[in-house]
């Protein structure tokens, strides 16, 4: 909840040039995508932690297979800010 509150924050204070929507809406994109997965899985184990053990195997497999787009998430923040330089003060911007 806390890093989706800090994108937001961050996608509507940031000063952005028009070379780098496209990056930026792609991480957002992926990002929106990406709580979904995680919000749902939370709300999975809420759910499965009060019923009995079950679905042990499914539920770790999907839990990794949240990692890719987690990952993929992160790489596309990383390519905004390093590659774009989105956030990134300059000399001449002091």
């Amino acid at each position: 909840m806390l890093t989706v509150a800090a994108g937001i924050e961050a996608f509507l204070t940031v000063s952005k040039h028009a070379s780098q929507a496209a990056a930026i809406a792609d991480h957002r994109n992926w990002a929106i995508i990406t709580a979904v997965i995680w919000w749902l899985i939370a709300i999975w184990e809420i759910w499965r932690s009060r019923r009995p053990a079950q679905f042990k195997v499914v539920f770790a497999l999907v839990v990794v297979l949240a990692l890719l787009p987690l990952g993929t998430t992160g790489w596309k923040g990383g390519e905004v800010v390093y590659r774009h330089g989105v956030g990134v003060l300059t000399a001449n911007s002091r």
